[in-house]
């Protein structure tokens, strides 16, 4: 409803962030703005499609105009993480270089799965003797391949910060 109405009065920004970020679940963003728009009329955002729309128009537009250079910036932001998400997958590079990542999720994934739900199922329905993986060897991997992956720029930054350089 509000995105129709940003639309047909001409408020392109305030439409284009509730599209982006409405897809799924109401981002911060976008709760924001629903919240400026219910705040211009004085209602709550529950109550925001009983309002006129005319009414409801005028405060998209106040929205927009009062707050565009911010809007401008998310909706840019957006945009740059979006570019920055598919260059790996754009590159001239080797594949090796960006699917290594996903080939070790789905490698521990298999692995929790195995030692976890298969193997143990595998034990009891046959009676027999799956050796199992401990799970500390499998926690140790899981904990190395996430401190490499997810940590890395933490680990730099502290020793940048300890030690300098």
């Amino acid at each position: 409803m509000l995105i129709g109405i940003a639309a047909k009065v001409g408020a392109p920004l305030v439409k284009e962030v509730l599209q982006r970020q409405l897809g799924g679940a109401a981002g911060n963003v976008a709760g924001s703005v629903i919240d400026m728009i219910a705040g211009k009329l004085g209602v709550e955002v529950d109550d925001l499609p009983s309002q006129d729309p005319d009414e409801l128009g005028n405060a998209i537009k106040e929205v927009e105009r009062d707050n565009a250079d911010v809007l401008r910036i998310n909706l840019e932001s957006q945009r740059e993480t979006s570019r920055l998400l598919l260059a790996p997958l754009e590159a001239k590079q080797p594949t090796w270089t960006w699917a290594w990542l996903p080939a070790w999720q789905w490698f521990l994934l298999l692995a929790w799965f195995w030692r976890i739900v298969l193997a143990p199922t595998v034990n009891g329905a046959l009676n027999a003797n799956v050796e199992l993986v401990p799970l500390s060897d499998l926690a140790w991997i899981t904990t190395v391949y996430m401190g490499l992956h997810m940590g890395g720029n933490t680990a730099k930054s502290f020793f940048q910060a300890r030690w300098g350089k």
